[in-house]
């Protein structure tokens, strides 16, 4: 059974209440109290919410802002990347350049050597976790867990 929510012409539907949402335990009474009101005018109840609906908003809007800020920050990190890929073999040798003139040759060698397989440890580390967490992300929200368990069935690795 369901009664109409705004005005007699309106042709959008509230469901009834259902009573055993009171019993839910923290928030079953005040749910089933708004639930209530929005079945018996949609419109009043709105606008009696309507500070914690703003204030609602703004949190979801700002989760979005947040969201789309970081992609596009990511994406010129990408592009930053890809320039400084392109100049690598420049970098590298004016790097042994500056090395060798703050230290001898042979321990600028040796100090090159060591911060080449540092950011290539912890590059690797940083790749390697956000790979496990895109995994368990990917399990919880999208349920892939079914999908590797039918590619795995036949693999001894997964």
């Amino acid at each position: 059974m369901s009664g109409r929510c705004c005005s007699p012409t309106s042709n959008l539907r509230c469901p009834w209440r259902t009573p055993a949402v009171a019993e839910w335990p923290v928030i079953g009474p005040a749910l089933f109290e708004v639930w209530d009101r929005a079945h018996e005018d949609l419109v009043s109840a709105v606008k009696q919410m309507q500070p914690q609906l703003i204030a609602g908003g703004k949190v979801v809007f700002g989760a979005v802002a947040n969201t789309v800020l970081t992609l596009l920050l990511f994406l010129v990190a990408l592009v930053l990347a890809g320039f400084m890929m392109g100049n690598a073999s420049q970098g590298e040798h004016q790097m042994r350049r500056v090395l060798g003139t703050i230290a001898d040759h042979e321990r600028g060698e040796e100090l090159h050597a060591l911060v080449v397989a540092t950011v290539r440890s912890v590059s690797n580390g940083v790749v390697g976790v956000a790979f496990l967490q895109a995994l368990a992300l990917g399990d919880r929200v999208f349920g892939l867990r079914h999908s590797l368990g039918r590619v795995c069935s036949h693999s001894r690795f997964c």
